[in-house]
């Protein structure tokens, strides 16, 4: 069965994934998939929304298609932006230690 948007049985993120992989031809499915570690027969199904794409794989989609809009797709709505790491291995540590301090600041342990 070959879904598309057209016909409505899509929506969501599998409309995003339609449009940039189908319609806008902007990103290979082959090149992509090897790229993510998956099957092309798998991001096809994906793309046709015959199968949920699962959310542990959509940094590796983005990494794999250098295409931002998949992460905007999910953090645009909640006000978010994404943010590359530092090159800085010292500026990667400190915000790592003001992420910590931040956490433990706003969800502290109960110490036993």
């Amino acid at each position: 069965m070959n879904v598309s948007p057209k016909n409505n049985k899509v929506l969501g993120f599998q409309s995003l994934l339609y449009y940039k992989f189908i319609l806008e031809k902007k990103h290979r499915v082959d090149t992509v998939s090897k790229k993510m570690g998956i099957s092309e027969d798998y991001l096809y199904k994906m793309i046709r929304g015959e199968r949920e794409f699962p959310k542990e794989k959509i940094s590796d989609l983005t990494k794999a298609t250098n295409d931002n809009d998949f992460n905007k797709f999910f953090l645009d709505p909640c006000g978010l932006k994404a943010v590359k790491p530092p090159k800085d291995k010292t500026a990667e540590k400190v915000l790592r230690y003001v992420y910590e301090l931040l956490g433990s600041i706003l969800d502290p342990k109960e110490e036993e």
